[in-house]
């Protein structure tokens, strides 16, 4: 085999390798249909969202939660150390920088309400970051959260029936 050609089939294999089909069970990068969908509750983002996402993704110093000004921030915020409860301005607060672009992929939001299929946080947390539709020019980086266990079905579906039901502020 030639070097070109040694390249080009070391090159597909490697493209082979970095397909969305996951194992069975895993994310793939068939696009979500809402209207296939069936929400399986009404969460409130006070009460099951934000609590979901500090546990998972706030607790460290190193990712999207620390008081501001405290020490490195992430956005979004999602949560200030552990033993400090956000009162109704911080959840708010959360929310909003949850509602913003996503800045790895600025064609998505980070959550786009009633849009799960557009929400740049569903596709981190599925680690669907690297599928076709989701461009990001510096790159999408890796499944969410970083450090720990990624968050299981039911938890994800929390987080898309809140997205779909609009991401209340509830």
């Amino acid at each position: 085999m030639t070097g070109s050609r040694q390249l080009t089939a070391l090159f597909s294999l490697l493209l082979a390798g970095t397909s969305c089909e996951g194992p069975a069970g895993g994310p793939t990068c068939a696009p979500f249909d809402p209207a296939k969908y069936q929400a399986s509750g009404t969460p409130s983002f006070r009460a099951d969202i934000q609590p979901l996402l500090a546990v998972s993704c706030a607790l460290s110093t190193a990712c999207h939660g620390v008081d501001r000004g405290a020490g490195p921030q992430h956005k979004p915020f999602l949560g200030p150390k552990v033993g400090v409860a956000p009162d109704a301005p911080m959840l708010s607060a959360i929310r909003s920088d949850l509602l913003g672009p996503a800045e790895r992929a600025p064609r998505l939001a980070r959550v786009h309400p009633g849009r799960p299929g557009e929400s740049f946080l569903l596709h981190k947390l599925e680690g669907r970051q690297s599928c076709p539709g989701v461009e990001c020019p510096q790159g999408c980086g890796t499944r969410m959260p970083m450090v720990g266990d990624p968050l299981s079905p039911a938890e994800i579906t929390t987080i898309r029936d809140w997205i779909l039901q609009g991401a209340q502020d509830n």
